[in-house]
């Protein structure tokens, strides 16, 4: 199953609670599972989880069986548990679902991004879900794409991430109060960026101008946090 382990970290690290999200299929030892988690995030009074999963109930699973997006939201004190899918493909949509990120706006809204293949096609889903998991918009199309990279909420309320590819690396920006604008979020990435020594404790930074940027932001990173550099 999916679980979440709850411990007091000045407590025994044997001394947990755990608490089931969802039950996987099969038995112990089963190398195929079927699910794969893609966010963890606290929101308000949950604790929610984004993946993607196949029918856990179906009698025949495989590695090609849909796969769909699913949130869970998990009371804090792990009593309870609600359980949403987000898309609801089967087996003859011929769709691959790939695993979703998550990225906390607030304590009330949370985005949702993945992937979609079908007909050789690839595309970027967006959407926005509530502290209970409840899907609050749309799911918009995008032609952006996603990587490893994790998607990050910047100090101008932007969602920010990037993508290398072979043609070279791409910066993408989202505003979670109008995911439907996606498609005109994506700017070529800085790269011809250089430091230089100024003294023992600063570096200069320099880079090429990079076509319809309106302006650079230098962020930090310092104790888990992004935040602007003061310059």
């Amino acid at each position: 199953s999916v679980v979440i382990t709850k411990a007091d970290i000045n407590g025994s690290i044997t001394n947990v609670k755990y608490f089931n999200t969802i039950t996987i299929s099969g038995a112990i030892g089963d190398n195929f599972t079927g699910v794969s988690i893609g966010g963890f995030e606290e929101a308000g009074d949950n604790l929610i989880i984004a993946g993607n999963s196949v029918d856990q109930d179906s009698d025949s699973i495989g590695y090609y069986s849909a796969r769909n997006i699913y949130v869970t939201a998990t009371s804090k004190n792990l009593n309870t548990s609600v359980e949403s899918f987000i898309t609801h493909y089967d087996d003859d949509d011929d769709v691959e679902v790939c695993t979703p990120h998550l990225v906390k706006i607030n304590d009330n809204k949370l985005l949702v991004m993945w992937e979609e293949i079908k007909d050789y096609q690839l595309y970027t889903r967006i959407a926005v879900i509530n502290e209970r998991g409840n899907l609050v918009s749309s799911i918009v199309n995008t032609n952006m794409r996603l990587s490893d990279c994790k998607p990050v909420l910047l100090s101008n309320g932007l969602v920010c991430w990037y993508v290398s590819t072979a043609s070279g690396n791409t910066v993408y920006f989202v505003d979670p109060e109008n995911i439907e604008s996606a498609n005109f979020g994506c700017i070529p990435a800085v790269s011809s960026l250089k430091a230089t020594a100024f003294d023992s404790t600063s570096v200069t930074l320099s880079w090429s101008n990079v076509e319809g940027a309106k302006g650079y932001v230098i962020q930090k990173y310092v104790d888990g946090k992004w935040t602007d550099y003061e310059t």
